[in-house]
């Protein structure tokens, strides 16, 4: 499956990834400066929101690196804090999503 790029100016990018998690990841360069993680309810899609994710983006994110997702799941807040993102929150969600986690490695 191809990925999506889109240049939104001269200094960012966006890049949806599309595909298995794990795989789709590991081809990104290191020093990712956000991340934007929609990868459904944990309980739908174990594959996604596990330790081994986690640390892939860890290691591919850059020391200020900034994280959010619609999910509020406890799995996903902890498995960002193992991961070494230091600052983790829930804070309200888009429309009507209750809740949504953000995260900043630094």
């Amino acid at each position: 499956k191809k990925n999506l790029k889109l240049k939104i100016t001269e200094n960012v990018n966006l890049k949806i990834l599309i595909g298995d998690a794990k795989m789709k990841i590991k081809e990104i360069p290191k020093n990712v400066e956000y991340w934007f993680l929609d990868g459904f309810n944990p309980k739908k899609n174990p594959e996604m929101w596990n330790n081994q994710i986690f640390n892939l983006i860890s290691e591919k994110s850059s020391t200020e690196c900034k994280l959010s997702t619609f999910s509020s799941a406890r799995i996903v807040k902890d498995g960002l804090k193992l991961a070494n993102f230091k600052y983790i929150y829930i804070e309200k969600g888009f429309g009507n999503k209750r809740h949504m986690i953000k995260a900043q490695k630094n």
